[in-house]
């Protein structure tokens, strides 16, 4: 983290709308949508200032959505205290804006980052965005972010490129066309970010999840899906994940084959539109060689992805034999 000797800006944000002196002020490593600075006030408290870099969902309404959102997690927060929400200004807003964009205001949550490689880590998490979604159902009605409307964008910027898209991507793209998601899926708002950078733990025991940029309606599955997707390579977290999340579930995953694949697809597609659209648009916030190795990564994953689905089902139907067996 860097030292902000000399940021009037900051300081008076933080002064005029929030109430707080501040002693320091530390900048983290920038992320792809947000600045952070901690912040260390005269009394001592700490807080986390965030900065929006980019609105992804509705460019024309940046501040309505972001608005939308905080309101949102402030509410779950009141049910969840391990849901980090923002903190309301002296004006009684969740967002606070100025020239130079749009701020918002969090305790700080004091802990570390754990990588998705144990069992009892990865049921904690699973457990834990169980309890958001049965929390956040109520609220779906209030969320102006019905669908991710990035991803259709992401598709046809991918075929715009006639060259990469042929060469990497027609048959991809054109097989998960075709398919069609199940029906039968629980509608609640969905974090859409769980990677271990937005959950927090204190002597291994999760502590808070963090950053909700990317909330928006749609469905268990496809937050459970794209979680499983990331942790495929080891069975016993899958199953764990699973087992976990459906302990305090207020609906039963719907977790079919065609949902799998659906999702599963989906979430290559949109994590390789991500990163495209970084290298075409040259809008980086790190090294522009990040943004080609994720690329090349998330391709060659991509690859790799009927070994993925079939980890996941391999798993899936073992629970569900068990379960038929207790019956």
């Amino acid at each position: 983290m860097n030292l902000i000797k000399d940021n009037d800006d900051i300081k008076r944000i933080l002064f005029d709308f929030y109430g707080i002196e501040s002693q320091e002020i530390r900048r983290t490593e920038e992320g792809l949508q947000n600045e952070n600075y901690i912040i260390e006030a005269s009394d001592g408290k700490k807080f986390v200032l965030k900065k929006r870099i980019k609105q992804i969902y509705d460019l024309k309404t940046p501040v309505d959505r972001e608005r939308n959102i905080a309101e949102i997690v402030y509410q779950i927060s009141k049910k969840l205290p391990f849901i980090i929400a923002p903190r309301v200004n002296t004006k009684g807003n969740w967002i606070t804006r100025n020239e130079d964009g749009i701020f918002l205001l969090y305790k700080f949550c004091n802990g570390i980052h754990e990588e998705y490689e144990k069992p009892e880590i990865v049921g904690q998490v699973g457990e834990a965005i169980s309890k958001f979604h049965n929390a956040s159902k109520e609220y779906t009605d209030n969320c102006i972010i019905k669908e991710d409307r990035s991803f259709d964008t992401h598709i046809e910027m991918l075929k715009n490129n006639k060259a990469f898209y042929e060469k990497y991507l027609k048959s991809f793209i054109e097989e998960f066309e075709e398919m069609n998601q199940d029906n039968g899926n629980t509608t609640t708002i969905i974090h859409a970010d769980l990677t271990p950078y937005n959950v927090i733990f204190l002597d291994r025991k999760l502590k808070g999840i963090i950053d909700f940029d990317n909330i928006r309606v749609s469905s268990r599955e496809e937050e459970v899906i794209r979680f499983l997707t990331s942790i495929s390579n080891r069975l016993e977290l899958i199953a764990e994940f699973i087992r976990r999340y459906q302990r305090v579930s207020s609906d039963p995953l719907n977790l079919t084959e065609s949902n799998i694949r659906y999702f599963v697809y989906k979430d290559l597609i949109e994590e390789i539109g991500i990163w495209y659209e970084k290298i075409a648009t040259k809008s980086f916030t790190k090294d522009r060689s990040f943004y080609i190795e994720n690329l090349a990564n998330t391709i060659k994953r991509m690859n790799r992805v009927n070994r993925s689905i079939e980890k996941i089902e391999t798993v899936v139907n073992q629970i569900s034999i068990v379960e038929e067996e207790r019956e």
